[in-house]
């Protein structure tokens, strides 16, 4: 527990300096900053098309776009490490760039971001299966 806690502030403050960058241009097209641009259709409740979901994940959460801000809980019968590695790849051949990835004893973190968007994975093993947190914030 200890570890998620520690994983969750570090997650925190790579996020906290990218909530604070101004600058992105409204002309960017759907993918843009607003709160329709997170709504993903036949995907995922309120997460962009472009951000992948684990094959055969299972919803646990769903949080609805609140501001700028969603996430998504998913449980996946694979190792965290093979998710992260998942997510590592398809984030990086979905045009996203790669900002932040730290491994804390068997969980991972990973920070991403395109356009207006920043997106977070936390990977973590919870009782035999794996957790999977992803939260997308649009930027201004």
């Amino acid at each position: 527990m200890v570890r998620l806690v520690v994983a969750c502030i570090l997650l925190g403050v790579a996020l906290v300096p990218a909530g604070c960058r101004r600058g992105a241009s409204p002309s960017q097209g759907t993918d843009a900053a607003s709160p329709a641009a997170l709504e993903a259709a036949g995907a995922a409740p309120g997460l962009p098309r472009d951000l992948p979901i684990y094959p055969g994940a299972v919803t646990v959460e769903a949080t609805p776009p609140h501001g700028r801000r969603t996430s998504l809980v998913l449980e996946a019968r694979e190792t965290p490490q093979k998710v992260a590695a998942f997510y590592r790849k398809r984030l990086l051949a979905g045009g996203w760039s790669l900002d932040g990835e730290m491994t804390v004893e068997g969980e991972y973190v990973l920070v991403a971001s395109k356009q207006a968007r920043r997106a977070s994975a936390l990977v973590s093993d919870e009782a035999g299966h794996t957790r999977i947190t992803l939260t997308v914030t649009a930027q201004d």
